[in-house]
């Protein structure tokens, strides 16, 4: 590593400057932070030699999860200037006096064909100061993003996304995938991702950075099209957090949009036709969405009529809030079971619930029932046993107390180390009994589908007649059920 550096970073300092471990950085960035926002985080954090360096190695040695620094320690030592190329210190000084010249560290190629765009490439100065800018801003917002944003995060790529799609995504029946039209270069609207910027940054230079860099064409992004190969503007890691930056108030209103479908179709709302029958079980509409940088795929459990009016509501909010221009002819809802769809280059479809989890054939209902029956008698041995052994337990105690009786001239007394010991004795058989119901997931699984069934407390009907106590009583013993016999833990082994 420090031999690879040299090469980039020479030797003509008299001093040296040290590497930023991933929690010297976010401190140094927290400092900024006052009233809910960041301030001066170009001249007192990315302008500092030691931030500029801890992107320079980044960029000699990047890691597969392109987290802000490097895993070495921050004790490693490197030197503060670049041999033939450039000086760190001076580099410091002009972004912190805002003197650092742009359109110079860019290199433009002409294009192969006459019809072709040309590409502009930043020099190492500029690669650098793009390093630097990511690092700060993947401080400031990766913790703020949604859980179904991927893509340019550590630990949230394409493969995370499609493991969510297939290990949470129960009884899908609609979905749809939003389809943009191809922007040009001078479409995407800066100045509105400038303005959500600067919700959350006070910091005109840094704003003012961004948008020279997008001025320059040195930084891009690129809405409808896969442009890969293209070179470091359209893949460069600081245009994925910008993307996020920008999709993250669309996200949070698809979040909304969730929370609020699943909080009203959480309870029953049966009619008393409904209530005659005792044996109906209830599956609410969920509503899933997944974001791979400008891919967004909606799912939803519910009717083809929910899964229009969402996706009505989904491309309003992309185009008046954000004014993107969406293809609604390509935008079309398939049928999660019947059709296949197009999402991160791969064609997903639905599997059914007959062909997942199959009916039993009686072979394996015999076999079943067998298992039940040597549970049960199993658990009867178990049981008799206990009662067998606390039977004894208890005649010796009574002996034993009647013996101290005899014994005693003055009357009985009573000896508090007994007590310790029959606490003892019966506070670990209680333990046992519990650990022994805790560690069956099986029964734990039944007793969790016994009481979270339907039932009349969950009727909207009848909640509303009945008093706001008893309705918050049930409420919270249907938490602790689902916090303590269903642990996705044990659903998982399951």
């Amino acid at each position: 590593m420090l031999k690879t550096l040299k090469t980039i970073t020479g030797l003509y300092h008299p001093f040296s400057i040290h590497t930023l471990s991933d929690s010297h950085l976010k401190s140094l960035v927290l400092t900024q932070y006052s009233h809910g926002t960041f301030s001066d985080l170009l001249r007192n954090v990315i302008a500092l030699p030691s931030v500029l360096l801890t992107a320079c190695q980044n960029l000699s040695n990047p890691s597969p999860s392109s987290s802000s620094s490097s895993s070495s320690s921050s004790t490693t030592t490197l030197p503060a200037s670049v041999s033939s190329y450039f000086s760190i210190d001076e580099m410091g000084h002009e972004i912190s006096h805002n003197k650092f010249d742009i359109p110079s560290c860019c290199v433009q190629l002409d294009p192969p064909s006459p019809s072709g765009e040309p590409l502009v490439l930043p020099n190492l100065k500029l690669k650098v100061l793009i390093e630097a800018i990511r690092m700060v801003l993947e401080i400031v917002y990766d913790k703020k993003f949604v859980t179904f944003s991927y893509g340019g995060r550590v630990g949230m790529g394409r493969h995370t996304a499609i493991r969510f799609l297939k290990n949470n995504v129960t009884n899908p029946t609609w979905w749809f995938n939003v389809s943009f039209c191809p922007n040009k270069l001078d479409e995407f609207n800066v100045d509105k991702l400038c303005s959500f910027i600067g919700e959350k940054i006070k910091d005109a230079l840094l704003i003012d950075v961004i948008k020279k860099l997008f001025q320059c064409h040195v930084v891009r992004v690129e809405f409808g099209g896969c442009y890969l190969g293209r070179g470091l503007p359209q893949e460069s890691a600081l245009c994925s957090i910008l993307i996020n930056v920008y999709f993250d108030g669309f996200d949070r209103k698809i979040q909304e949009m969730r929370l609020l479908l699943n909080k009203k179709t959480s309870k029953f709302e049966l009619t008393e036709h409904d209530f005659s029958d005792s044996n109906v079980f209830y599956k609410p509409v969920k509503v899933y969405a997944v974001r791979y940088l400008d891919e967004i795929l909606v799912i939803t459990s519910g009717s083809k009529v929910l899964a229009r009016e969402l996706k009505d509501r989904v491309l309003d909010v992309l185009e008046g809030d954000l004014g993107l221009k969406v293809n609604r002819v390509k935008t079309a809802i398939h049928s999660a079971v019947s059709e296949k769809i197009m999402f991160l280059g791969m064609e997903l479809q639905a599997v059914p619930p007959s062909v997942l989890h199959p009916p039993m054939s009686e072979k394996a209902i015999r076999a079943k029932k067998k298992y039940l029956r040597q549970k049960e008698v199993k658990a009867l041995e178990l049981r008799n046993a206990r009662e067998r052994n606390r039977k004894n337990l208890g005649l010796k105690i009574l002996s034993h107390v009647f013996k101290k009786l005899k014994q005693s001239k003055d009357g009985f007394k009573f000896e508090y180390q007994i007590d310790n010991e029959v606490r003892e004795i019966f506070s670990t058989w209680a333990d046992e009994v519990v650990q022994d119901f805790l560690g069956s997931l099986e029964e734990r699984w039944n007793w969790y589908r016994l009481l979270s069934r339907g039932d009349f407390l969950s009727l909207r009907h009848v909640r509303d007649q009945l008093p706001e106590d008893l309705v918050d009583a049930y409420d919270k013993f249907q938490e602790q059920v689902d916090k303590h016999l269903a642990p996705t833990k044990a659903r998982m082994v399951l």
